[in-house]
C-alpha cells in the first residue's frame, strides 16, 4: 500500500476536525464572549452547564480537554496498530497525571482529578487511591523509591526529561523518511523546552549554569546546550541583549520592557504552534502530519484555557486578542 493511500482516509478526517477547531475566525469569535456560561454553551451546545458559576472555569477547561483526548483516541482508532509516536503524544496525559499525584503527595492538594485516555492509559483508573503503589510495573515505577529523598522540583524535571527521552526514542524508531520529517519539529521543541527550563532555573531558582546544567536535556541536538548557557550569561536588566536568543524572537521583552519568563513561555508556545500548523499543511498523507495534528489539538486546549481565564478576570476582547496574538 502506498503512503498516500494509507493516510488518505485519516488525512481527510483530521482536515475535517481542523476545520471545526477554535483557531483563526472561530477563535476571534470566542474571545468576544464575556460570560463563562455563554462560553460553555458555545463550546458544548448539546450539554447543559452542570457547574455552579464559581466552578465554570474549571468545568469548561476540563470538558474541552476531555474532548481533545476523545479526538486523539478516535484518530488512533483509525490505525490497525497505532504508531508509537502518536501513542506517546497521548501519553503526555499520563505524565500530567503523575505530576498531579506527586503534587498531591508533596503539597496536600485536594480533590484531584486525573485524565482518562482509556485503553491507552499508563496508569489505570483509581491510580490516586493506591498511590504510589499504583506506579508499580509501569514506566513510572522508578519514582516510587525516589519520593522520600527527592524534592518535588527535581522529580518534575526528571519526569519532563523522561517524556522527551521517550519521544526521541519513538522518533529514532521511525522509518527514515518519516524520521527526517519529524526530527526538525522535535529539535525545535527540545530547544524551546531547554531554554524555558534554563529561564526558570535562572529567574525562579537563582541558579547559575554550572548548577543548572544537570537539569538540561539536549539529547545530542547541536546548539541546544550552548544557547541554554547564554540564558545564564545574559543580563536580566538588558532585554535588548536577549533578542535573537531563541527562534522567532521569543525572548523579546514584554510590554513593560522586562524579561518575563511567563510571557516568554507563551510566545514559545505560539511560535511552536505556528510551526506545527505550517508543517501540518505542508506534509499531507504522512505520519508526521498526524503527529503535528496531535500537538495542534493540545495547543487548542491551551487557547480555550486562556480564553476562559480571561473571561473570569474580566479581560477585554481586545486585550485577549493581543495576548493570544490574534491578528
Amino acid at each position: 500500500m502506498s503512503r498516500v493511500s494509507k493516510y488518505a482516509f485519516i488525512h481527510a478526517k483530521i482536515h475535517g476536525l481542523m476545520a471545526k477547531s477554535y483557531f483563526d475566525e472561530r477563535l476571534r469569535f470566542l474571545v468576544k464572549i464575556t460570560s463563562l456560561l455563554d462560553l460553555s454553551k458555545t463550546l458544548f451546545p448539546r450539554q447543559e452547564a452542570e457547574a455552579a458559576e464559581g466552578e465554570l472555569v474549571a468545568d469548561v477547561q476540563r470538558k474541552f480537554e476531555n474532548s481533545v483526548i476523545d479526538t486523539l483516541v478516535r484518530v488512533l482508532a483509525f490505525f490497525p496498530r497505532p504508531p508509537e509516536l502518536l501513542a506517546h503524544a497521548l501519553h503526555e496525559y499520563d505524565y500530567r497525571n503523575l505530576l498531579t499525584l506527586l503534587r498531591e503527595k508533596f503539597t496536600g492538594l485536594q480533590d484531584i482529578r486525573l485524565w482518562d485516555t482509556g485503553r491507552y492509559a499508563v496508569l489505570g483508573r483509581g491510580a490516586e487511591k493506591d498511590f504510589p503503589r499504583s506506579l508499580a510495573k509501569t514506566r513510572f515505577e522508578k519514582y516510587i523509591g525516589r519520593m522520600d529523598t527527592t524534592p518535588l522540583s527535581e522529580l518534575e524535571f526528571q519526569i519532563d526529561r523522561q517524556y522527551y527521552a521517550e519521544l526521541i526514542d519513538c522518533v529514532n524508531a521511525l522509518p527514515s523518511g518519516e524520521r527526517k520529517r519529524v526530527t526538525p519539529l522535535v529539535h525545535t521543541e527540545v530547544l524551546l523546552q531547554n531554554l524555558l527550563w534554563a529561564l526558570r532555573l535562572k529567574f525562579y531558582f537563582g541558579k547559575n549554569f554550572d548548577e543548572a546544567e544537570k537539569y538540561l536535556f539536549p539529547f545530542g541536538f547541536s546548539g541546544v546546550a550552548g544557547l541554554a548557557r547564554r540564558v545564564f550569561e545574559l543580563p536580566a536588566d538588558d532585554p535588548k541583549a536577549w533578542e535573537g536568543l531563541g527562534p522567532g524572537n521569543v525572548f523579546s521583552a514584554g510590554r513593560d520592557g522586562l524579561i518575563d519568563p511567563e510571557a516568554i513561555e507563551g510566545r514559545a508556545g505560539l511560535y511552536f504552534y505556528k510551526k506545527l500548523r505550517r508543517f501540518f499543511y505542508a506534509n499531507p498523507f504522512t505520519l508526521a502530519s498526524v503527529y503535528a495534528f496531535f500537538r495542534i489539538k493540545k495547543y487548542e486546549a491551551r487557547l480555550v484555557t486562556s480564553v476562559s481565564e480571561g473571561i473570569r478576570m474580566g479581560i477585554s476582547s481586545r486585550e485577549m486578542e493581543e495576548a493570544l496574538n490574534i491578528s
